[in-house]
This record gives C-alpha cells, structure tokens and sequence, in this order.
C-alpha cells in the first residue's frame, strides 16, 4: 500500500486503570519523533503514575517534570477537566507544602509555562493568545498571582480549541450536505460519507445530527424527496427517470419511497400537482 509506519511500544505491562495514560504518553513520544521518526519500531518503558490527589504530599514527592508531563498529556488530549483538578492539585500542593523549596515553586512555574507556550507555537495562536508574561516569574506580585495566570493562559487555550472543534464539525457536516446535494443518484450511505471526510462512520452520524438536529438518514431522504418533486414537475422526464436521478435506479423502489415520503405516488403526485 505503499505507507510508512512508525511503531511505538511499551516494553512493560500497563494495568488497565491506567491504559489511557499510558496510551497519551506513547502519542506523545511518537510527536517528538525520536531518531527520524520513520521506519522504526520504537520501545520505551512506561512509568504508571498514580491518580490525581489533592493531598499536598502526594504532589509535591512527584517530580516538576513528571507533573509538567502529564499536563501535557492532557492538554494534548483536551481534558480540561483532568488538566485543571491537576493544575489545582498542585497549587493546593504548593501552598499547604510549609516547606515548600521557592526554588521548586518557580521551576513548576516554567515547566508549567513551557507546556502551555509550546502548545501556544505549535498551534500558532499566539496571536490570540497573551504571552507576555509567561516567561517572566518574577513580574508577578507574587507566586500565587502567578499560577493563577497560568491557569487562565490554560483556560484560554481550551477554549480556543473548543472553538476550532466545533468550526472543523460545521466545515465537515457543510461539506457532507454539499456533496449530498450534487450527488443524490449516487451511493450515500453513511460508510461512504465518512470516507470522503475520513471520519469513524459513528462519529460522523452523531455529528451531524448535533449540527443539524435531524439524523443523516433522515436528511438525504428530505432531499431526494424534495428533487424528485422538482423533477415530476416536468413531464419531459419519465417516472423512472426521476427515480434514477436521486437514487433509485428500480421504478418499484422509488415509487415505494415517494409514497413513504409524501403519501402519494410519483404519479399521482405529477398528475394531482400536490404540494
């Protein structure tokens, strides 16, 4: 088939409470494309990590860097929800942490913002987004004050990506209804729709009726109904001419639809002008 693969693998076992943490960290690995990042069959040996606790201790025996890590894992994934009780779990950390080294607190700080400005230049929003003072710890009033930029830069970015989701979903289904559009006497059944668009077949159904509110089934229907009583309005074509023309190369079988559709035959609906 002529593709090139690259195979990252874990070489230890992952218990399957944390499979998807483990699953995110091989993505990761593979996006900073270790050697050439082609041709390859890469084995790392993965680390579980422990849920997420708000317990100061629990949070500050981790590393800044494993901390770091995992917050990218789920800034990359989208989980704002696990992004932001993690986020808070290690404030909460910081403050309850009487013995908390000010040293780790700034290079919490940076790792924290290094995530968040690499996230920032490989999605090119930094024009959107206020980098200004992310680099600078110290032009913060205090510690505090600082996280709770971070938490908001973080925020933004969630809610720049929610935006970008939902304009790629309405670009994906405009471009399903135009193709539905100009090819209504061709197949279009829902595995073919999704090809065109190299969605999962599911995703796509679920999609477009959250776009739409009408399910995608029940959309081509409408639309091959509402041809086909254009083109019975001209008697120029045959019955089984319209049908060909959204569909249904059997005469039996559009007839059966029209009727299911409208309540009338293609004939009585020609002949009747029923609208």
């Amino acid at each position: 088939m002529e593709i090139t693969l690259a195979f990252t693998l874990a070489k230890n076992l992952i218990q399957w409470s944390s499979l998807s943490t483990a699953y995110d960290k091989l993505r990761q690995l593979q996006t900073v494309r270790v050697g050439d990042g082609t041709h390859m069959v890469h084995t790392v040996l993965i680390k579980e990590t422990a849920e997420i606790v708000s317990a100061s201790g629990s949070m500050l025996q981790r590393s800044a860097i494993e901390n770091a890590e995992m917050l990218a894992i789920h800034l990359e994934s989208g989980r704002q929800e696990e992004f932001l009780q993690m986020f808070e779990g290690i404030v909460e950390a910081i403050g309850d942490g009487h013995e908390a080294d000010p040293s780790y607190v700034m290079e919490c700080y940076y790792l924290i913002a290094l995530v968040l400005l690499s996230h920032i230049n490989r999605l090119n929003l930094s024009d959107k987004v206020n980098i200004k003072g992310l680099m600078s710890f110290d032009d913060h009033l205090s510690w505090s004050e600082g996280y709770a930029y971070l938490k908001q830069t973080a925020e933004l970015l969630f809610t720049h990506r929610q935006t970008g989701e939902k304009n790629r979903a309405a670009q994906a289904v405009d471009h399903i209804r135009a193709h539905i559009e100009e090819h209504l006497n061709e197949d279009l059944s829902l595995v073919r729709l999704a090809e065109l668009i190299y969605f999962n077949p599911s995703y796509l159904s679920r999609l477009f009726k959250q776009e739409c509110g009408v399910n995608l089934s029940e959309y081509i229907e409408e639309r091959r109904v509402k041809k086909a009583k254009e083109l019975l309005k001209t008697h120029e074509l045959k019955i089984a001419e319209v049908g060909a023309r959204v569909g249904y190369d059997a005469p039996h079988s559009f007839t059966r639809f029209f009727k299911k559709m409208t309540g009338l035959t293609p004939q009585e609906y020609r002949y009747g002008r029923v609208e």
